[in-house]
């Protein structure tokens, strides 16, 4: 035994020393049987050939085997057409071009695994290896199709001078009346050449364009674009053409096909040019629109991972190249252009059973790396519809000789099938019987009132509600703790460029909410992947200017779905920030505006506004009310404490509150006692030893940071709101709980009239004038008023209903599965 392993291993490197050094990882690979290399998903590949088929011919792990429903979804968010290929059943002309019986299915037969994880064979699973010539294959594939959401399959249409090749399956479709499927056709207006790829070497049958077969074209076309069950836009059939660039005189000879079909249809057709072999504008051609047809343009300039691969076959010659390059090109082509452009998915693409040994393969796929690119693509079709219809194509239904089809098969079963579905009907694309995942989205973790907000959301949807929850932040605070006990927490500050957007091809994510303009950056990333996001939005013009977050404004109006905003005020001052960013500028937000292109695009976000609540219920017990005044060496009967909390900032207007408690010093009027609960800001803490001397004030007291702040608001008699901008202060809605009546600068906040009825608002920064107005609010408030004060938080800003209302704008199942 030993004596035949060194031979193989003499052979083994006299084969090396031959073909070159280049082919040892690959000879190692399928000699050995090595397991090292890992797919999409995180499957690790079998090492040779025999374990490769067995891999691939068997369930894998993304394998569902049945449909998700029976019934087919009833909203979905873009008409789907899947491309369809006739050619699975004999025809005459095949068997004299490839011997008889041949169909489709003999080059799918042949395919070979040529490298590491490349996924062949492919073995058809529910259908098996059909004939398209039985009606019930037809009847089982549009049960299939429209399960899955698919409402229309696009036949490939063959005429060539006069003569149709492979006809039958799409008259047989217009026939049955058990089908209600629309359909609609394509042109393949090519050569049919011996090579599979339409040009002119070794033509079968070629297309010669000639004006004597205008007529029975027209006539052969009316028929179909008749039928009642034809694919029409705006009452108008759809008609798509593969080659344009092949007419001679295209605008001659459409516009001569239009006058044909307007006089014997009573309308003209939509005629839709495939974006193939290098045609892309289809005005150049005198077409109506455009429709990508991926790989066609969407693999063009990007670069091979052929050594990313153990190859198994050492004359091998093809191409391989990323799945996740090739959906990169396409979003990257989804800005708006002067024309309409329809995308268009596919869920793999691989050539080798047309072009063994030497085909292009996208490697890659996985379920969801498809649902991503299918679900931005229906997001692109919803803002570039046709005539306002949002249309989406999908590339292929049946094209298992090119390695992309919907169809099941035995290594995913109806996995790809189900995903459609789900993204089309906006279902949680994790399954039917699992929890819809939720995204939360933060800029930090500090302990401040929008990243509060944030974690009370997180903190009622893992009570309330069924939910997968992961959360993201910007950067880190002493929050951070809280928010990893209660869910999976990633810190993207900490992530590596581009985390974001490839974590989003790896978890099935259905809905995202987003917390302030900070992070645009991040909602953008998930609304392009045509994610459902909801922003809420805290900022006033004041802090957006300082961070120069106006791009940002202006990206997210443009990209997300929906923002919500505390208050009119703050939603108006917001959509200023937005219009004064232009299409230029230099801030953080630039570059992604400049690769929006939304200068083109209306803003697309619905703006709601709604107060966001009170989201904590504070109570304080008599014990701990005394406490606060003897921990301060004050007497309740003797003193009155004017209270603020929060961050003590310039912002905050913690120097305005020091200036009222020196006003009242100087006054000798001590009963006012000035109580700030927080930290204090470096600047601030060396004003106040500035304009002290770094003498004490008797009557102003900094208490630090604490949770337990109930038992502050039940001691104070008032809220003293010294912020020069507070979007919608939390803490304001704190104390009216108290029945504590506040006072604060008029415009300083995002509050609506309903909400300033309640509070004593000041003009100017005159501190004598201000302690006046505290003083006597502390004398007139009564008993009534403060139950008025609490009766309106309680009515008008319960936190759950705000959680809840946030929800309804998101399409994500809130009951449990």
């Amino acid at each position: 035994m030993l004596g035949d392993l060194a031979r193989s291993r003499l052979k083994l490197l006299a084969y090396v020393a031959r073909r070159g050094a280049s082919k040892l990882v690959g000879a190692l690979g399928a000699s050995l049987g090595t397991r090292n290399h890992r797919g999409a998903d995180g499957v690790v590949f079998p090492g040779n050939v025999f374990d490769t088929v067995a891999h691939f011919s068997a369930p894998g792990k993304a394998f569902e085997a049945d449909p998700d429903s029976v019934v087919p979804p009833r909203k979905l968010r873009a008409r789907a057409v899947a491309f369809y290929l006739p050619q699975f059943h004999a025809i005459p002309e095949n068997d004299r071009w490839w011997g008889r019986g041949f169909t489709e299915w003999h080059n799918l037969a042949r395919a070979m695994p040529r490298f590491e994880g490349h996924y062949q064979p492919r073995i058809p699973r529910d259908l098996g290896f059909y004939d398209l010539g039985v009606d019930a294959v037809l009847e089982r594939q549009c049960e299939l199709a429209t399960r899955a959401g698919i409402e229309a399959f696009c036949f490939y249409y063959y005429w060539f001078n006069g003569h149709r090749l492979l006809e039958k399956p799409l008259d047989r479709f217009c026939e049955l009346e058990s089908l209600s499927m629309p359909f609609c056709i394509l042109w393949a207006n090519e050569n049919w050449t011996r090579r599979w790829d339409g040009r002119d070497s070794d033509v079968l049958m070629s297309q010669d364009y000639r004006t004597e077969d205008d007529a029975a074209f027209i006539e052969d076309t009316v028929r179909y674009f008749g039928h009642p069950r034809y694919l029409r836009v705006d009452d108008r059939p759809v008609f798509l053409l593969y080659r344009a660039s092949l007419l001679p005189e295209p605008r001659a000879i459409i516009e001569r096909w239009r006058e044909a079909w307007r006089e014997r249809l009573g309308s003209v057709p939509w005629v839709i040019m495939v974006q193939s072999f290098g045609d892309r504008d289809p005005r150049h051609y005198g077409c109506d629109a455009a429709v990508e047809f991926p790989p066609h343009k969407v693999t063009k300039d990007i670069g091979r991972s052929n050594h990313e691969h153990r190859s198994f076959d050492p004359n091998f010659r093809g191409q391989v190249r990323r799945y996740r390059d090739m959906v990169a090109k396409s979003l990257a082509d989804c800005e708006p252009a002067d024309y309409t452009l329809l995308k268009t998915a596919c869920p793999h693409w691989d050539h080798e059973p047309r072009s063994p040994g030497r085909g292009v393969t996208v490697q890659g796929s996985t379920p969801l790396r498809y649902a991503r690119w299918l679900a931005a693509l229906c997001r692109h079709a919803s803002r570039q519809p046709l005539a306002g219809e949002p249309l989406v194509f999908i590339n292929a239904w049946n094209e298992w000789a090119e390695g992309t089809y919907l169809e099941p098969d035995c290594h995913y079963g109806h996995a790809y099938l189900n995903i459609t579905r789900r993204v089309l009907a906006r279902e949680t694309l994790a399954g039917p019987a699992k929890p819809p995942a939720l995204l939360l989205i933060g800029h930090d973790a500090h302990a401040n009132g929008a990243q509060m907000i944030l974690l009370s959301l997180l903190e009622w949807y893992r009570r309330e509600m069924p939910f997968e929850i992961t959360v993201m932040l910007g950067g880190v605070g002493r929050l951070l703790p809280e928010y990893q006990a209660l869910a999976d927490t990633l810190v993207l500050d900490e992530q590596p460029p581009g985390f974001l957007d490839d974590w989003l091809q790896h978890h099935p994510i259905d809905a995202v909410i987003t917390n302030t303009v900070v992070c645009a950056p991040h909602a953008v990333v998930c609304a392009r992947w045509g994610l459902p996001v909801v922003s809420l939005i805290h900022e006033l013009p004041t802090l957006i200017r300082e961070r120069r977050l106006e791009q940002e404004c202006r990206a997210l109006l443009a990209e997300v779905d929906t923002l919500v905003f505390p208050s009119g005020i703050v939603r108006d001052g917001f959509l200023g920030c937005a219009a004064s960013a232009g299409a230029g500028g230099s801030g953080p937000g630039a570059a992604m505006h400049a690769s929006s292109g939304d200068d083109k695009v209306a803003n697309a976000a619905a703006l709601a506004v709604r107060p966001q609540g009170l989201y904590k219920t504070l109570t304080a017990e008599p014990e701990s009310i005394d406490a606060c005044y003897r921990d301060l060496g004050l007497d309740p009967a003797a003193h009155d404490i004017v209270l603020n909390v929060g961050y003590a900032d310039h912002r905050k207007g913690f120097d305005r509150f020091v200036d009222v408690a020196r006003h009242g010093e100087a006054s000798g009027d001590r009963r006012r006692q000035y109580v700030w609960v927080g930290k204090v800001d470096i600047d601030m803490s060396n004003y106040l030893k500035r304009v002290t001397g770094g003498d004490t004030l008797q009557n102003l007291h900094i208490v630090d940071f604490t949770d337990s702040i109930a038992p502050w608001y039940a001691a104070a008699s008032v809220l003293f709101l010294s912020s020069r901008e507070d979007p919608y202060p939390t803490v304001v809605l704190e104390a009216m709980s108290f029945g504590l009546p506040v006072v604060m600068f008029e415009g300083a906040t995002g509050f609506d009239k309903a909400l300033l009825a309640h509070a004593s608002c000041i003009a100017g920064d005159d501190a004598a004038s201000i302690e006046a107005t505290i003083a006597r609010v502390i004398d007139e408030n009564t008993e009534a008023e403060q139950a008025m004060r609490r009766d309106y938080v309680g009515s008008s800003h319960d936190f759950s209903a705000y959680a809840r209302y946030l929800l309804t704008l998101l399409p994500i199942a809130t009951d449990a599965p």
